[in-house]
């Protein structure tokens, strides 16, 4: 079995390697002693992070025919590509200069389950990584995504150093990672999630990101994931992490677009001409909602919204859980709070998690006239 699929193979440009390395080197500061990038493809992050000029550089591929076309693309004595298999490799072993290693890279988008269907044999060995309990070790709640596997399998191998990992990645990826970080302990300076437009550079609709982990070889760690625009840097857009030993996020936002079920929604045009933009821009994702609730109602339609929407008190369920989990909802400002079941089109448009400029333009708007609540 071989093929784009089976690899999750969605090989990074090399204009967008290059400009994730102009990142790491100009903006953090980065002077590694020696690069590895782990599933190197067709070796953009090698060519690109030539620009450290580091001593050693380590591309590790599975696929023979990428080891050749990286072998004589790449004419530099110290860059090494190892044709093998990731999951039955070491790259800590190959390293002489151990002062500052930089591992990047762009591990394949497709999880255990997909690659299991296709019948492939580039697998990790099947183990309860995450330490799962009981009918959960062997269902869907043990389904995960090769990419995140992979990240984890390098903190661990790195673990207790000071190397810096920077890897491409879904954003829930990101989180995942993060959340495994804390719950085994592992040691971290600074855990950073810069967003990118998938579209864009894979063409591909997923919310994606560029992870940055600075790992520690002290017993001190972070509490705390800040969440950037890739094309603004500088200033984080939102916050998410542990306090008092829970997890928070402070970026979860639901546009209400309307107040009643069925509710025409054309006054949005003027009264917040930005969100309705916004809207409309994405009116695509909309339009895939395949529920007969949608089928001749106002465009941007939500499903059940109410009178009791916009009470000051809520009992919130969730039903991820084998008890379900009730908890009375209030905010400090008396304002209501809206739940949301993370659907699809929310997934896509990011509504829950990250804000984008125009997402960000849109909620300001929404802020100013009381249709915007937060969960």
């Amino acid at each position: 079995m071989s093929g784009k699929r089976e690899y999750g193979d969605y090989q990074t440009p090399i204009d967008f390697a290059e400009k994730v390395c102009h990142y790491l080197k100009d903006f953090r500061h980065l002077e590694p002693s020696v690069i590895v990038e782990p599933t190197c493809g067709l070796g953009s992050f090698l060519k690109s992070s030539l620009l450290f000029d580091a001593k050693e550089y380590y591309g590790i591929e599975i696929n023979p025919k990428y080891c050749e076309i990286c072998r004589d693309s790449i004419k530099d004595d110290r860059v090494h590509i190892i044709n093998s298999d990731f999951f039955a490799f070491s790259s800590n072993t190959l390293i002489k200069d151990k002062r500052q290693i930089l591992v990047i890279g762009n591990p394949p988008w497709v999880t255990n389950s997909t690659l299991s269907s296709l019948g492939s044999d580039n697998l990790p060995i099947k183990t309860n990584f995450k330490r799962l309990k009981g009918i959960d070790a062997i269902t869907g709640a043990s389904n995960f995504d090769i990419c995140e596997y992979i990240i984890l399998q390098l903190i661990n191998e790195y673990r207790d150093t000071n190397t810096v990992l920077s890897m491409l990645c879904k954003t829930s990826v990101a989180r995942n990672i993060f959340k495994e970080l804390k719950r085994n302990y592992i040691a971290f300076f600074s855990y950073d999630i810069l967003e990118f437009d998938a579209a864009k550079v894979f063409g591909i609709s997923a919310s994606a990101c560029i992870l940055v982990i600075q790992l520690s070889d002290k017993t001190n760690t972070s509490d705390v994931c800040n969440v950037y625009d890739f094309e603004c840097p500088k200033t984080p857009r939102s916050q998410f992490g542990y306090s008092n030993g829970r997890f928070y996020s402070n970026s979860k936002f639901v546009i209400v677009t309307q107040k009643k079920a069925r509710e025409e929604t054309k006054h949005l045009e003027y009264e917040v001409p930005k969100t309705w933009e916004y809207l409309n821009n994405n009116i695509k994702l909309f339009e895939r909602r395949k529920s007969s609730i949608y089928h001749g109602a106002p465009p941007f339609s939500m499903f059940g919204v109410g009178d009791y929407s916009y009470s000051r008190y809520k009992v919130g369920v969730s039903g991820f859980y084998k008890q379900p989990l009730f908890s009375v909802l209030d905010s400090d400002d008396e304002k209501p709070v809206m739940t949301d079941e993370l659907t699809q089109i929310e997934q896509n448009l990011n509504l829950t998690y990250y804000v984008t400029d125009s997402m960000y333009n849109a909620f300001k708007e929404l802020l100013e006239i009381g249709q915007m609540t937060f969960t």
